[in-house]
């Protein structure tokens, strides 16, 4: 079983209790790690985990923000992943508006194999403002995965996981 680095994430504790239960805790390795978040990938559902680290997004620049989007649009294509979980509930990073027409353009239009994105809400309203403004403005383009936000990862897996064994 893999134990967080940061004291703070228990996102990644909840991760690996849930694996533990289907047994799949060999199966779902950390497959990346930055300064602002875990990537952890199960192969047999193909879901990816992106879950930003507590007290670190505060810290993001533009740019940071920008290649932590490609990490996660390059493990999607790699693993051509079906459902996507995103751990927003530390995230508290301003989305600028010439920010959320780059990961539109630049990130979910090249998203293919994508189905759903389940949310987990931030705590912070500036940062759960700006991934909502990000989503609206991603359905008003037209790109195809169906997205939904939740308070809990258990409520998000669950829902994420309905794509694949559906």
């Amino acid at each position: 079983m893999l134990v967080p680095t940061h004291e703070s994430d228990q996102n990644l504790t909840i991760l690996n209790n849930l694996f533990m239960r289907e047994e799949q805790a060999n199966k779902t390795p950390i497959i990346h790690e930055s300064e602002f978040a875990y990537y952890r990938y199960d192969k047999e559902s193909k879901l990816l985990f992106h879950i930003f680290k507590k007290n670190a997004t505060s810290r993001m620049k533009k740019e940071d923000y920008k290649k932590e989007s490609k990490i996660e649009l390059k493990l999607c294509l790699q693993n051509q992943v079906s459902a996507l979980v995103l751990d927003t509930s530390n995230f508290d990073f301003p989305i600028s508006p010439d920010l959320q027409k780059w990961t539109n353009e630049t990130i979910f239009s090249k998203q293919n194999s994508i189905q759903k994105c389940a949310i987990i809400s931030s705590q912070d309203l500036i940062g759960r403002l700006s991934l909502n403004q990000v989503f609206d403005k991603r359905e008003a383009t037209f790109i195809s995965f169906q997205t939904s936000f939740f308070d809990s990862l258990q409520e998000a897996t669950s829902w994420a996981r309905d794509t694949v064994y559906s």
